[in-house]
């Protein structure tokens, strides 16, 4: 099912980077069922990841792929983007719920707070996949 038909709960996804202040290198493609938004943040902002891709698929349940390349540290990471921009401040609580967790495997379903899940992956061995929905069916 297509982001936006009139019987999805999700209209298509926006592209949630795209400021030219913030980044070296972007990018936002929308395909039928997602959407896929690659940044490599300008030096001077100090990332503490190489590059990030946002990838958001659904259509009654929305899930939302975040892919740090470079960046092991989850927690770090989302303080980094909570700290760009005022209305990236959801990241920050995402990092402190990250920080709360005392562990969690890889592809384990952890819910962090009422309706928030999160999944940890690792892709290779420079990247890690963090996946999030308000369902557990991650």
């Amino acid at each position: 099912m297509l982001f936006g038909h009139s019987n999805c709960r999700y209209k298509q996804p926006k592209e949630i980077f795209n400021d030219s202040t913030l980044y070296q290198n972007y990018s936002f493609e929308l395909k039928d069922s997602f959407s896929i938004e690659k940044i490599t943040f300008k030096k001077t902002f100090a990332s503490p990841f190489k590059h990030l891709a946002v990838i958001q698929e659904g259509c009654d349940i929305l899930i939302q792929h975040f892919i740090f390349e470079g960046g092991e540290h989850l927690a770090e990471n989302f303080y980094f983007l909570g700290s760009l921009k005022k209305e990236y401040a959801v990241y920050l609580f995402l990092a402190d719920k990250l920080k709360e967790i005392n562990s969690i495997k890889f592809k384990e379903v952890k819910k962090l707070d009422e309706k928030f899940y999160i999944k940890i992956e690792r892709i290779d061995k420079t990247a890690i996949k963090i996946s999030m929905s308000d369902t557990e069916n991650l």
